[in-house]
This record gives C-alpha cells, sequence and structure tokens, in this order.
C-alpha cells in the first residue's frame, strides 16, 4: 500500500503483487480478517485504475467472505455490488443483488446512493443522474465513471429525437 500511495510503483506492479498474494491465501486456504483485507484494497486499487475485471473477482470473493461473517467495509462493497449490476445493465442481476440486501443495507446511506442511482439510470433521469454522481461516496465515482458513457449516449438519443423535427440537417 505504502509504495502504491508514495507513487513509487504502477498499477501493474501493484496488480501483480496483490494478485500473488490473492492466490497465496486461496493456494493456503487463508480466511482470515488479512483476507479480506487484500481483497478490499485490491478491489479499490482496480476501481482507481478502471480494471472492471479485476474489481468484480474481487468484490465476488468479498461477497463471500462477508457472507462467512469476516468483518470489513461491508456496506461500501455491497452499494459497489448494486453499482456493478447497473455497469453490467442486466436487469436480472440488479434484482438478484436487490433481493439479497438486507434491511440494515437498504438503511445505509452508500447503499441508498447506489440504489438511486439505479433508479435513476432506470427510469432515464439523467439529472438526477449527474446530481448523484457529483456526491458520489467513497469510490463510487468509478464505477459511475463507466456507466455515464452509456447515460450519455441515452440522453443523446432522447434530446436528438425531441428535436427532430425542428433541427436542420443543412450547415
Amino acid at each position: 500500500k505504502k509504495k502504491w500511495k508514495d507513487g513509487v510503483c504502477d498499477y501493474h506492479y501493484v496488480w501483480h503483487q496483490m494478485k500473488s498474494i490473492r492466490v497465496d491465501l486461496t493456494v493456503q486456504r487463508i480466511r482470515t480478517k488479512l483476507t479480506v483485507d487484500v481483497y478490499e484494497t485490491h478491489a479499490r486499487l482496480a476501481l482507481e485504475n478502471g480494471d472492471m475485471g479485476e474489481f468484480n473477482q474481487c468484490q465476488n470473493q468479498l461477497r463471500d467472505l462477508y457472507a462467512e461473517g469476516f468483518p470489513g467495509s461491508v456496506m461500501e462493497f455491497t452499494a459497489y455490488r448494486v453499482l456493478y449490476a447497473v455497469y453490467g445493465g442486466s436487469g436480472t442481476e440488479i434484482m438478484r443483488v436487490m433481493k439479497h440486501l438486507t434491511p440494515e443495507q437498504f438503511k445505509d446511506s452508500n447503499v441508498q446512493h447506489a440504489l438511486e442511482v439505479r433508479r435513476s439510470v432506470a427510469l432515464q433521469d439523467f439529472v438526477a443522474f449527474f446530481n448523484l454522481y457529483a456526491t458520489a461516496p467513497n469510490m463510487s465515482g468509478y464505477l459511475m465513471d463507466h456507466i455515464t458513457e452509456r447515460v450519455r449516449a441515452q440522453a443523446l438519443q432522447i434530446i436528438s429525437r425531441a428535436f427532430r423535427p425542428s433541427v436542420s440537417i443543412e450547415f
């Protein structure tokens, strides 16, 4: 962590180191608070660097570790799981994630924010989406970065259709 924070190394180096640690933990069947810390750290680094595949691997392991009762940033990563489902665009996956939320998770401000993002995307409420983007907690903004392109494209399509009759095609 220190080398990354100090800017001594690049993401590729850190990715390799974290992946090696994760493999060691898996091979040795070590499932402790350290395991949770390694996966949370790697997930955050992957988010920061736009590595969605690696982030997804980490969040899936974290889901299992949290289910086994290991402590960690459960609410933060629950919110990320909701946002990742929105990013994936599968309504079925979004509903599956929401179905497994506990009442405590529904009350958490991070999770509520993620659910509002889901709602704004589903309703194509672009103003609400970008207002939520501006107030994204923790590292949610990194996940929302991957959703914004799709939201902008949808908004442009709707605006184009709305103004098509009055927009001249001549320059």
